[in-house]
């Protein structure tokens, strides 16, 4: 049927392409749209004459695109005319259309087939024709983790300073895939330690073997802010072995926040063994470095380390911890340690299990209640809900389960850890979780630091 129905169309299609010769531009125009219209069914007749009629040859391109984004076609008529004619600086023009914001609508982008979002965006990147749309276009692309972007975005390295090549980078990690990695691993060895922050922090998504050696390296790295960001990254990506030597090395880093950020990687990591190494920051020079770490090592079931917790300073304290990128100096606030991380201590077995359990936070669906029930239940353990919770634990157990820090590690007992958002606070019991009221958790804490030391 399709054959026959495209044979009695040939004799129309090779009429129209005839009157594409014509002088009347009105005649001209006329044939054009109704060859358009026909689609496939006028391509024989066009590629005949595409050599000898411009317009011919133009049509051929435009019905090709539209059969490359029908969607796209159905959504904004003509468009298809206005891509082929703009050539690139077209497709960023439609893809701002795509993104623009209208109040109680879905963005168009996110309506459209797979394909054709993918092609849309990575075609603007490729005609971008200066520091704004490209920006416009990286950050669609990673925020959609359109892989098909990477070969545009290393060209992009290659080519823009180094001052502007941080959203790149950015794109690169979110976009996640092993094909990213060479570039961020390139992007290490850039002069800007700006550029080797943002390269180090790509490595949350995107791995493979020569990305997890380069992370490992980069905890050498001359800048603070590079070698804080590789000890962070370590930790959400569970490098565990072959790690955890060049995290020990970094106990004994010059900047306090390294320090500290390196003692409680170890502790994510369980790394056991490194306790002797760690215990020796329990008598640094200062306040905030002693708290945290000592919180790291009761999280590794360290006794000598509850005495140091239970003395640490209760206040934030401002600018505590510090790093330097580049002549820029970020600091930021000391937090006292939360006192579930006696938990650690108090009960090491239910603590590890509960680390080493994944809750997979992407595919759940339900609501505060049910991601605490669901981590009981994985756990083998019971669970103690205070009654006397306030509006705003009542409201976040009935909402939809949200950590609230979405790249943390995503395991059982982070998943306990948000629940804090809530004012609630869990005591780890050999047969149950039981959460408490904040002004509870403290009394117990203090009550149970006293009995230990008789």
């Amino acid at each position: 049927m399709l054959l026959l129905l495209l044979v009695l169309q040939t004799g129309p299609a090779r009429d129209l392409v005839e009157k594409l010769r014509s002088d009347k531009v009105e005649e001209r125009d006329d044939a054009a749209r109704k060859l358009k219209a026909m689609g496939p069914a006028a391509v024989d007749e066009l590629r005949k004459v595409e050599k000898e009629i411009d317009l011919a040859a133009h049509l051929l391109k435009v019905i090709a695109l539209a059969l490359e984004i029908p969607e796209l076609t159905r959504r904004f008529p003509g468009w298809e005319e206005r891509l082929v004619s703009m050539g690139p600086a077209g497709w960023i023009e439609l893809l701002r259309k795509t993104t623009k914001y209208v109040e109680d609508e879905p963005l168009i982008i996110d309506t459209l087939p797979l394909k054709e979002r993918n092609l849309l965006v990575t075609r603007a990147l490729a005609g971008a024709r200066d520091g704004n749309e490209r920006t416009d276009a990286l950050r669609t692309a990673g925020r959609y983790q359109i892989a098909e972007t990477i070969p545009i975005i290393g060209a992009i390295l290659a080519e823009t300073p180094e001052l502007e090549q941080g959203i790149a980078i950015q794109t690169l990690g979110e976009i996640g895939t092993a094909a990213a990695v060479p570039f961020l691993v390139t992007a290490l060895r850039a002069q800007s330690p700006g550029i080797r922050v943002e390269a180090v922090g790509g490595f949350y998504r995107a791995f493979s073997r020569e990305g997890d050696q380069a992370l490992i390296a980069a905890l050498r790295d001359p800048s603070s802010g590079v070698r804080h960001k590789a000890v962070e990254i370590i930790a959400w990506r569970d490098l565990r072995d072959e790690a955890i030597p060049g995290l020990v090395a970094r106990l004994s880093d010059e900047e306090p926040a390294v320090r500290v950020g390196a003692a409680e990687t170890l502790e994510r990591l369980g790394a056991a063994d490194a306790v002797e190494q760690i215990e020796p920051l329990l008598k640094d020079a200062r306040a905030p470095v002693r708290a945290r770490v000592a919180a790291a090592l009761c999280g590794l079931g360290c006794r000598k380390a509850v005495e140091v917790f239970l003395q640490s300073p209760r206040e934030d304290e401002d600018n505590a911890f510090g790093i330097q990128v580049g002549s820029t100096r970020y600091v930021w606030r000391y937090r006292p340690p939360h006192w579930n991380a006696l938990n650690g201590v108090r009960q090491p077995e239910v603590w590890k299990r509960l680390k080493s359990l994944t809750f997979g936070r992407a595919g759940f669906k339900g609501s505060g209640r049910e991601a605490l029930e669901r981590v009981a239940r994985e756990a083998r353990l019971g669970l103690e809900l205070s009654k006397s919770g306030s509006d705003v634990t009542k409201e976040w157990l009935a909402n939809p389960y949200s950590e609230g820090y979405g790249v943390a590690p995503d395991t059982h007992l982070r998943v306990l850890q948000s629940a804090h958002y809530s004012a609630l606070r869990f005591i780890l019991e050999p047969d149950r979780i039981r959460f408490v009221i904040p002004e509870e958790e403290e009394a117990f804490w203090k009550s149970w630091g006293q009995e230990i030391k008789k």
